[in-house]
């Protein structure tokens, strides 16, 4: 009872992760110029081409953060159309 709160907050981010694991990465994405995204990462998915963020976090290396401005940036195409 003492840690419900806790499990269920894990439950819900585990649930976005899987949805999120299976969001598609355009081909003709530049992974360059990504604010915030070092260039040893930006060199390590340019080179990889990952297709899924899920592929993408599977990159050695890659950081939750790191995916956070991966997905932004895969979102913002969307708002402008």
């Amino acid at each position: 009872m003492k840690y419900a709160g806790y499990l269920h907050r894990q439950s819900d981010d585990i649930a976005k992760q899987k949805h999120q694991e299976n969001t598609a990465i355009p081909a003709d994405f530049s992974f360059t110029g990504i604010p915030g995204l070092s260039n040893e990462l930006q060199s390590k998915l340019t080179q990889v081409k990952p297709e899924t963020i899920g592929q993408a976090q599977r990159i050695p290396g890659m950081t939750p953060a790191a995916i956070s401005l991966l997905l932004i940036q895969l979102k913002i195409p969307r708002r402008a159309a």
